[in-house]
């Protein structure tokens, strides 16, 4: 058992980088099985209901995304996919514990989770999603520049760690799980100066593929 233990985690770390997250945030680093972990939201969000009536509302949707996603789930769901559901759970969780952060975290688990139930309603259960993104100057692709993504759950000290496309722009393309993200471009020019675009707010899912223009300067 030992051994099937160490080569499950060895793929893990493999398939999601070890600061996806950030180790510094508190979050969860590693993902759960989704059977419990889903069964557990569900729990959760009729607790919220009862704990707070202002928040019944975003606690009827966790519940149903929840419950939806529950019935539907497959073999092999990618383990990035899994680590954020494990995060919502996480979050929801916290969020029960300190009424102070409460309702920012509430929002945007359930907003999460409704994007994740809407995608696989259309797509099926825990896929990622293509995104491509092309980076334009005056209208035309320009090349040579950095994406940056993070996932955005809420913050209120839990942070995510910046990741980037595999390639450079333009276009350049990764896969990720159904959510909302936020993204820049960056590149140095060649007086060693730094370029940025503005950061974006992206939802991955829904339609078979996010292709997304971003303008640079």
């Amino acid at each position: 058992m030992r051994a099937v233990a160490v080569t499950f985690l060895a793929i893990i770390t493999t398939l999601v980088p070890a600061d996806f997250f950030g180790r510094e945030s508190g979050l969860p680093t590693h993902p759960e099985p989704l059977q419990p972990l889903l069964i557990d939201l569900q729990y959760d969000a009729r607790q919220l209901a009862i704990h707070n009536r202002a928040l019944t509302d975003q606690a009827q949707s966790i519940f149903q995304s929840a419950r939806w996603l529950a019935g539907r789930l497959t073999q092999g769901e990618p383990a990035d996919y899994r680590l954020q559901l494990t995060i919502d759970r996480y979050l929801l969780e916290s969020a029960l514990k300190h009424s102070a952060d409460e309702r920012e975290i509430v929002d945007s688990v359930a907003q999460d989770l409704f994007i994740k139930y809407t995608d696989c309603s259309k797509h099926g259960h825990g896929r990622l999603v293509p995104v491509e993104v092309h980076t334009l100057k005056d209208g035309s692709d320009s090349s040579g520049w950095t994406i940056y993504y993070e996932w955005l759950p809420p913050t209120n000290g839990f942070q995510v760690s910046q990741l980037s496309f595999p390639q450079p722009s333009s276009p350049t393309s990764i896969e990720l799980p159904p959510g909302l993200y936020q993204m820049h471009a960056s590149k140095t020019d060649e007086k060693g100066a730094e370029l940025k675009s503005e950061t974006v707010k992206v939802a991955v899912g829904d339609s078979a593929k996010v292709l997304w223009k971003l303008p640079v300067p």
